[in-house]
């Protein structure tokens, strides 16, 4: 099936992992979040703006806009924006219906940030355990030291990219944590 984009001005964070995405009720996109119950949030730099621009104009009823940006299908199924610095890929949780407004309410499956603008600097911070719904971490190519904290072998843990790093040590046993680690490359 492919992809429709449209232009979103509310977003918010409404709880430590929740997210909420408000469109007016008479998007045709809707229709697709409601039928796939997922979305993804692509956040554009200055390059993408007259695309966005553009997508935010035309309706989706009446003008195909899967070819407006390079996309690909995440593992859990929302398309993602490949050109886009960061995108959140999410799973609608449920809709809450205002006058004239529908609000999906997300959960959040994975964040991807696109590689030029990927900044880690430093050692993984024990804190990453926090990321209980982390299925995706790429980190490659920068300039990680230190060891791979146990704190990271969460049990969603599906890929872990942290090649072309100074990172040191072997990895600990706590990797048998990640139980849905299917991908790593060191």
């Amino acid at each position: 099936e492919k992809p429709t984009w449209t232009l979103v001005a509310h977003v918010g964070i409404i709880g430590h992992d929740r997210l909420l995405v408000s469109l007016s009720a008479v998007h045709f996109i809707n229709g697709q979040i409601k039928q796939t119950k997922k979305l993804s949030i692509n956040l554009v730099d200055e390059a993408l703006l007259p695309k966005a621009d553009y997508a935010g104009s035309v309706s989706g009823a009446k003008q195909d806009k899967s070819s407006l940006f390079a996309w690909e299908r995440t593992e859990g199924g929302a398309p993602i924006i490949t050109e886009a610095p960061l995108s959140v890929e999410c799973t609608v949780e449920d809709v809450y219906n205002t006058k004239g407004f529908e609000s999906f309410i997300c959960s959040i499956d994975a964040v991807f940030v696109e590689e030029r603008n990927n900044i880690i600097v430093g050692g993984i911070p024990s804190s990453v355990s926090k990321l209980k719904r982390l299925t995706h971490c790429y980190a490659q190519k920068t300039e990680l030291t230190g060891t791979i904290p146990d704190e990271i072998w969460l049990p969603s843990l599906q890929v872990l990219w942290l090649g072309d790093n100074n990172l040191e040590g072997e990895l600990s046993a706590a990797i048998g944590h990640a139980t849905s680690l299917t991908q790593i490359v060191l």
